[in-house]
């Protein structure tokens, strides 16, 4: 199991049973965020490629200008995003070399679809945290119940979407 986030707030919000935190916990291994060892995205994009071109069949490598831009980016969804990136870079690009340019243009693309649906997630989060409170007539541990959250994992969200805490009771 892997998590891009600490252990404790997920369990904090209900998502991760107390149990298996014990079990977790024990066999911790902490990784650094790409953004921290952006000197290290080039060799690790070239590990990836080599190693999802082998399973596609490629022989194919990035080039110079494409292993350092990729150094230069935040890389917020960490590993799993260069990853998928640079299986769609490998898609697209013809010949042997992936260039700059088909990197940068698939990163664009990925960094719009992903504003769009965090926009969607955040409308719809609201819609759900609005619809409970309404039910509940603002009764914080009754709207946690119904949204299988935890009384504090609620209070963040009420601030994350700027509900006012004079929501009818």
């Amino acid at each position: 199991a892997s998590t891009s986030g600490p252990l404790s707030l997920y369990i904090d919000d209900g998502e991760v049973y107390q149990e298996l935190r014990g079990a977790l916990l024990r066999f911790t291994i902490e990784l650094p965020r790409l953004r921290v060892i952006a000197e290290d995205v080039p060799e690790i994009a070239d590990a990836l490629v080599k190693r999802i071109g082998a399973s596609l069949g490629r022989r194919i490598r990035l080039s110079a200008s494409a292993r350092e831009f990729l150094a230069t980016q935040r890389w917020p969804g960490n590993a799993r995003q260069l990853e998928r990136l640079l299986e769609r870079a490998i898609g697209f690009s013809r010949g042997r070399q992936i260039r700059r340019e088909v990197v940068k243009e698939i990163l664009s693309d990925l960094e719009a679809s992903l504003a769009s649906i965090r926009e969607q997630h955040g409308a719809l989060e609201r819609g759900a945290l609005l619809r409970a409170l309404q039910a509940t007539g603002g009764n914080v541990t009754h709207t946690a119940e119904i949204l299988g959250k935890s009384r504090s994992a609620v209070y963040r969200l009420i601030e994350k979407h700027g509900i006012p805490r004079s929501h009818p009771r």
